[in-house]
């Protein structure tokens, strides 16, 4: 596997049901299906396995199978006798982790998992959905929902990524245009990373896809294509491989993101610590700094850039927002300010719960974990040595 790349497999686990019923062996088939993935994990090794319509049944066979794996579920879990959940399965690996969040507004919220992929510190919003065939109104609202969950994330995170399992077109002459209204634009927006031999026009029954916002498509090199075909699977799986080069070429190169905003960022940054200083007599600016140089979208720098800035100077949020700093990353600064009197893990607490205010929190927390910094380490800094490895495995758990 490249240092790279990401690879992210994808596949529907529901069954050939035609395939179930001349058999009477559904059981079989669903281990069929599972041999199929487990072999599909070792011979490509992604970092990411998108799993969707996944019954209790297939979890329990899946499990004990995969330890070299993290599974990742919805973020209200998983309740009783489920048929038709989304997962995803993360690599046990340094470099890669998830930080999982709620979308309010979806009521089939084991079908969907939202969140940030954090890969050897570069960002990626990711959606991953299960649309389901509308059978009946009922259904045909559920689908149109989490389509309309799908657009609200489109419209908050710009640098994105969207992977849908499913029947999404499976019924569109069905629902009166709604579901087609909602997707339509979503898919005129995105950027269709299926290799165009395989491709065809989104409402042409095409049922699993990954998309990603057409401004990532200059950053990175995406494409998808699909695995072979098994009999076992009314779907077909799709493997995409996401290739990291340009921007691992252009962090050796200059490691800040300078934008209008972020500049000004800096500018704010500097007044507020030019006269202050860290434990070791070092100008304290160079601390936010440091994190800045790690992020890379201009909400992260900015919010990295800023992380103390109320807490150590004179200036307000209120301020801040008049300068131009978006709600997001307000709302992160917040979070991160950490208030007299409020015991420091229910402060972290907070945090995990915003997926910018927890990626800027994590470089915080390694950088003044950092000992070599130091030219004395004594026994208390030993002890805040711990209490940050703790506030980092807090924020790194499953929520």
């Amino acid at each position: 596997m490249q240092d790279n790349q990401i690879k992210i497999l994808q596949l529907n686990m529901c069954g050939n049901e035609q395939k179930d019923k001349e058999l009477d062996k559904k059981q079989t088939n669903l281990n069929n299906r599972v041999v199929f993935l487990i072999s599909q994990i070792n011979e490509k090794k992604p970092q990411i396995v998108f799993l969707s319509e996944v019954s209790c049944d297939i979890l329990k066979n899946v499990e004990s199978k995969i330890l070299n794996y993290d599974i990742i579920k919805p973020i209200n879990g998983l309740k009783g006798d489920y048929k038709a959940a989304s997962i995803i399965l993360l690599r046990k690996e340094k470099n890669v982790s998830f930080l999982n969040r709620e979308r309010k507004g979806i009521s089939c919220d084991m079908r969907y998992i939202e969140g940030t992929l954090v890969y050897k510190q570069v960002n990626f919003e990711v959606f991953f959905a299960y649309v389901p065939q509308a059978k009946g109104n009922e259904r045909l609202e559920q689908k149109a929902e989490m389509l309309f969950g799908m657009y609200l994330f489109w419209n908050e995170n710009r640098n994105k990524f969207t992977f849908v399992g499913g029947d999404l077109n499976t019924d569109l002459t069905d629902d009166k245009g709604k579901c087609k209204a909602i997707f339509q634009p979503l898919y005129d927006e995105m950027y269709d990373t299926v290799v165009e031999e395989d491709k065809t026009t989104w409402d042409k029954k095409r049922l699993d896809y990954a998309l990603i916002s057409k401004p990532l498509k200059d950053t990175y090199t995406c494409k998808t294509i699909y695995i072979e075909k098994n009999d076992n699977f009314d779907h077909r799986g799709l493997l995409t491989t996401i290739d990291l080069s340009a921007i691992e070429v252009n962090k050796k190169v200059n490691q800040m993101l300078y934008t209008p905003l972020t500049k000004k960022a800096m500018k704010i940054a500097f007044e507020v610590h030019k006269d202050q200083m860290d434990k070791n007599g070092i100008p304290y600016i160079y601390h936010p700094m440091h994190l800045a140089e790690q992020m890379t979208d201009e909400n992260a720098v900015c919010t990295a850039l800023l992380h103390d800035v109320v807490e150590d100077g004179e200036i307000t949020f209120e301020q801040l927002e008049a300068q131009g700093f978006g709600t997001e990353i307000i709302e992160a600064l917040k979070l991160l300010t950490h208030e007299k009197g409020v015991p420091y893990m229910e402060y972290i607490e907070k945090i995990k719960y915003n997926s910018l205010a927890t990626v800027v929190k994590l470089a915080d927390l390694e950088h003044n974990s950092d000992l070599t910094r130091l030219d004395v380490i004594d026994e208390k800094a030993l002890k805040r040595a711990e209490k940050y490895k703790k506030a980092i495995e807090f924020l790194k758990a499953d929520k």
